[in-house]
């Protein structure tokens, strides 16, 4: 809580004018505790929003014609990822490679779930409440959406089209590898060329198979990274891609049994009101009390609450989740002393230096291996306190470049903009093994060692 105290601190303040990237992120959280200008404005960053992920079906109408004819998988779930940062159905991320803590590489695996864990999906005994909240949930806020657009509310239809989303999600949950499936390392890592996937991981939507590379490709042009079928993955998930396929092919060609379809529905509608749910379902937090209403009895009905954490609260993590960097410099300059990084640099050289020098006094050790040691000494990044990049205004204010920042927007419509930052800055490693960016997130953390990045992290007090 100390933490967030001296967030709400700095973030309160006037716009200091040394970096606009403060003065964003200081606008930012303004904008999401106007609690009046986000109850006057109701739903409208949300609907305003759904156009450009393809719309929700359930919510709109004429959706099979204005957006199905034209609907891709590659499309509809890249879009959620590299523009708002929302992994559904499919986990693309780029991450230090297990195996050589040098290199960053790209990541495939299963995504997280609309409900705590996939035994949940089970939906009897102490899973039931959660199961049938989570439908309401889904129904509330679709019929709230097509009354606020002045659209006509069939109930039955609604529900009809929620249970189909029920039916495909607990399918796709036990397509999933459980807990103590991925306890294992060695057999979670699976390092294989892209086009690997496209061979060996075959997905069909809607009788159109999905192409692995251009999925990977649609994400990776917002950072100007080309990717080819030549390029080396890492596959997480094998089982759960290929226990995928078969859900995917039941809910995209129209075979559930006792469901009646219009001529005119798209055989991806089912999938498309699953991966906008799964994206609308967390956003409703920023949104007016009616919205937020909507999620109630599921809150109950998961933790045990229905009360939300303070305004203030929400909205220090919030900021800080979205743009980290802008917020930890402000916390420096509020918290840190000016000589105590320069003390622990001087620290961790010396303590380096001895290391290194005690080595060549051990008997027992080869000179081989004595060499190798030392060149793993003197390779380990100290990451003490924090980055020194977020000191320099130039580098935080490029960072932040694509972050738009106006005083009247409300919570979620100003942390939408924040999202596009996220794919920057995960992927521009995606080439370079030699460097690699520290990105302080101001987690309060003792001396930390990183086996598989080769660092070294200490918190400065």
């Amino acid at each position: 809580d100390t933490l967030y105290y001296f967030s709400i601190g700095v973030l309160e303040r006037e716009e200091s004018g040394s970096s606009s990237s403060l003065t964003k992120a200081k606008i930012l959280y303004r904008s999401c505790t106007n609690e009046s200008l986000i109850e006057q404005r109701g739903g409208t960053p949300l609907l305003t929003m759904l156009p450009d992920v393809f719309e929700w079906p359930i919510a709109t109408d004429d959706w099979d014609t204005s957006y199905g004819m034209n609907w891709t998988a590659e499309d509809a779930i890249a879009k959620l990822n590299e523009k708002y940062g929302k992994q559904v159905l499919i986990s693309l991320f780029i991450g230090t490679d297990d195996r050589d803590s040098n290199a960053h590489i790209l990541h495939f695996d299963q995504p997280s779930l609309g409900l705590s864990s996939r035994d949940y999906y089970v939906c009897t005994g102490p899973y039931e409440e959660a199961c049938v909240t989570y439908e309401n949930f889904m129904t509330d806020l679709a019929k709230l959406i097509r009354t606020d657009r002045g659209l006509k509310v069939n109930d039955t239809n609604i529900r009809q089209e929620v249970a189909r989303v029920m039916m495909m999600e607990k399918e796709i949950a036990n397509a999933t590898d459980t807990p103590e499936d991925r306890n294992n390392p060695v057999l979670l890592y699976n390092k294989v060329p892209l086009e690997t996937m496209n061979n060996n991981f075959t997905l069909d939507f809607d009788s159109r198979v999905f192409n692995w590379t251009l999925f990977t490709n649609k994400i990776m042009d917002t950072v100007g990274v080309p990717i080819t079928d030549s390029e080396e993955v890492i596959v997480y998930a094998p089982n759960y891609f290929k226990r995928l396929n078969p859900v995917l092919a039941k809910y995209t060609k129209r075979q559930i049994k006792n469901i009646q379809y219009k001529p005119s529905d798209c055989m991806c509608r089912d999938m498309q009101n699953y991966l906008v749910w799964r994206f609308v379902m967390n956003l409703v937090v920023g949104l007016s009390r009616q919205y937020r209403e909507t999620r109630k009895a599921f809150r109950k009905a998961i933790y045990g609450t229905t009360s939300e954490a303070a305004v203030w609260r929400q909205c220090a993590i919030y900021v800080n989740n979205n743009m980290e960097n802008a917020v930890g410099r402000l916390y420096v300059e509020e918290a840190f002393a000016g000589d105590s990084k320069d003390m622990m640099d001087v620290m961790i050289t010396n303590i380096r230096e001895v290391f290194v020098s005690n080595l060549y006094d051990l008997a027992w050790m080869d000179a081989e291996t004595k060499k190798a040691a030392e060149e793993k000494a003197r390779a380990i990044r100290e990451r003490i306190g924090f980055s020194e990049n977020i000191m320099n205004n130039t580098y935080l204010d490029q960072e932040y470049q694509d972050v738009s920042g106006y005083k009247t927007k409300s919570r979620l419509k100003a942390g939408i903009h924040c999202q596009v930052t996220f794919i920057y800055i995960a992927l521009f490693t995606i080439q370079i093994v030699s460097k690699q960016l520290y990105r302080d997130n101001r987690k309060i953390m003792q001396q930390s060692l990183f086996p598989e990045e080769n660092s070294v992290t200490v918190q400065l007090k």
